[in-house]
Parts: C-alpha cells; structure tokens; sequence
C-alpha cells in the first residue's frame, strides 16, 4: 500500500515533501507549472526570482493524506535558465525553448527493473531541454503508488528542471476499475493536462502544444478511442494544423501503427490515421507498447520510431538479430535498453538512440 511507502518517502529535506518538485508545461505563454506531492496541508512556499507565482488549486490524492500542489511561473524568457526556491532549497531549470531543442523520447519504463534505472542515468547525463513519454509510465496499473515506487525516485532530480510530457499507455489509463483500484487513473491527477473537452475522449489525453521550432501532437491511442471514427479524425486534422507554421511537426502515442515485433503484432490499429500524418507533413512519430527500438524508412514522408525500451522487460530480442525476419519498411531493429534523442531547430532535426551505456546505436536524420 502507499501508506506503506510514506515514513521512507518522508526521508526528503522538504518536510511533507514525497514526490517532486517536478515541471510541467502550461498552456499560457511565458510560463510553466511546478507540482509536488504533499503528506497534509502544509503551506508550501514557492518563489522565483524576477517571475510572477501563482498557486493553482490543489488536488486531493486516493491515497490518504496525499495531495498534488500547483504552482504557475510566468515571465520566462526564451533561452534563458531561471530558478524557483521551494521552502528553503532552490532548484535551477532549463529555460523555455531558444534555437536547439534537446529531447529524450521514451517509453515503457516503471517497472522497477534495472534497466530502467540504467536507462534514467543516461538520460540525466544527456540533460535534455523536454522529456516526451509515450507511455505505459509505471506498471502494472498506473496507480498513484506506482508512481511513487517507480517514476519518481528514478528521475526526480531530472523532472525538476526539465519540463516532462506523456501520452497515455493501456498500463496507465485502461485499468478504469476504481473499485478494485481506487488509486488508479492517476495519470490524470499527475500530469498538466489541457482541460479540453473532447466528446468522443474518456479524458484529456490528447493535446498539441509548440515547443522551439516544431509543434507536438501527443494522442490517447488505447482502444476506447475508435479511431476510425469522423469525429477524432476531424480533430487530429485540426491539431496537426496548428503547426502548419513551425519548421516540424512530431507525434507521440503507445501503440506503433508500423514494427516488426511477433509481440503487439495484432495492435497496429493507429494505421488508420498514418493518411493523416502524411497529409500534415508530420516528419516523424515516436511510440511505445513494443518494448524495444525499431525505426523505419520514410513511410510516404512519415518516420516512425518505436522507442519502447525505457525498463520494462524487452521484448523479441532474437527478430533484432535476424533481417530476415523484419518487414520491408523496417530500416532499424537494435536490441537492449535505450532511449530516444531528438535534437532539433529551424535548420534540421537529427535522432540519436542511445543505450544503456550511453553508446548511440542508431542515427538519422529527419527531413521536414
């Protein structure tokens, strides 16, 4: 149980502090959130030199005692670093994008497994400018006290100077049984979110933001969304277009419409909007839910990157090792743990996977 967890979790400087301070990116310009998870009510302080903070209401946790604390800090500048002071510590975090963004995409990572952690150490070396995930964020069922034992205390000191992002994976939201798991669904309780009211959506999951020169399109692809369907369809269309103006356009879901894995093999329903991607000029599309690295060749324009080796167990290593046994459009299959690194700014985009020892494994790059 999470109560369990709290008198270890309670060893942080911050008196009350469990989970935090962690960023988050907000929808207004000029700004970005900071959230923390609390034990009570005590009356946390944030400030930041030269910006404007703002509370946002709080969110009370399943868990008992626990709850989310908001903070919005306006007047950030482009390209430069700023700082906030939480009690008496103060964190330095990266500045809102200026020229080169430096991204780490990855997903299928909170298990509690040792390849996570070595995946979380090269991460913190690469210091990336935006963590994007694209899901399956802690397993087995994206319970708040998952969270605490998996997420966390393997990237906190990363997640409080980077800004983070995450699509959401079946391991996160379609566990909706809130009676068998009343700390369930904490996805939406944990991350910044964009409130929009999507009718055809079971929450808000889906959503586009700019960042640097390249605007994200980041989806719910579990199977209670159809879709198939003309209402979804119509707002992906819509989204997309919203970056008509930036250099780049990327997307990030769980479930790769293109692989060459025996596992998932029957999950690539998420090819029925690839005409859509092509249609937007999307350059690359970054997934999860297989649990290794594959990319493929420009499909009709389009990359797509399979970035599911973050730490869970890895899945069908032997296909990695055996051409033969790839489909037509797979260019990369490499085995082991790794991650995504996407650099990109208004001249060129370029991709580097880099493993578990830091090694890079495979590089492309990316063409508008």
């Amino acid at each position: 149980m999470v109560t369990a967890l709290i008198p270890a979790l309670l060893g942080q400087s911050t008196a009350g502090l469990i989970a935090g301070p962690y960023l988050q990116l907000a929808t207004s310009p000029g700004t970005m959130v900071i959230q923390l998870i609390q034990q009570g009510d005590l009356k946390y302080s944030v400030t930041s030199k030269g910006h404007t903070v703002r509370a946002l209401p709080s969110i009370s946790l399943e868990t008992p005692g626990l709850y989310v604390r908001k903070w919005a800090v306006s007047g950030l500048k482009p390209g430069q670093s700023w700082t906030y002071t939480l009690g008496t510590k103060t964190y330095k975090a990266h500045g809102l994008p200026l020229g080169k963004v430096r991204t780490a995409v990855f997903g299928d990572s909170g298990r509690g497994l040792p390849g996570q952690k070595l995946v979380g150490k090269q991460l913190e070396k690469y210091d990336p400018d935006l963590i994007v995930h694209v899901g399956d964020i802690v397993y087995p069922r994206g319970r708040e006290s998952e969270y605490l034992k998996f997420h966390f205390p393997v990237y906190g000191a990363m997640l409080s100077k980077t800004p983070s992002v995450a699509a959401a994976g079946n391991h996160d939201t379609a566990y909706r049984d809130l009676k068998a798991y009343p700390d369930g669904l904490a996805y939406y309780k944990l991350w910044h979110l964009p409130q929009t009211k999507l009718s055809w959506a079971k929450g808000p999951g889906n959503f586009g933001f700019g960042y640097g020169d390249a605007y994200w399109v980041i989806l719910d692809s579990n199977t209670y969304i159809n879709w198939k369907a003309a209402a979804p369809q119509a707002w992906l269309k819509n989204e997309l277009a919203k970056g008509a103006k930036y250099k780049w356009r990327f997307v990030a879901f769980h479930h790769p419409p293109f692989h060459s894995s025996d596992k998932k093999k029957d999950e690539v329903y998420m090819k029925v909007v690839a005409p859509i991607f092509e249609q937007a000029r999307v350059a690359a599309v970054f997934n999860g839910h297989v649990h290794n690295y594959q990319r493929t060749k420009p499909i009709n324009g389009v990359t797509y990157f399979v970035t599911g080796a973050g730490g869970a167990e890895l899945y069908d290593q032997k296909i990695a090792r055996d051409k033969k046994l790839w489909k037509p459009f797979t260019v990369a299959y490499i085995p082991g743990y790794s991650f995504t690194s996407l650099e990109y700014d208004r001249t060129s985009a370029k991709v580097h996977q880099i493993d578990s020892k830091g090694k890079v494994i495979d590089t492309v790059n990316l063409q508008p």
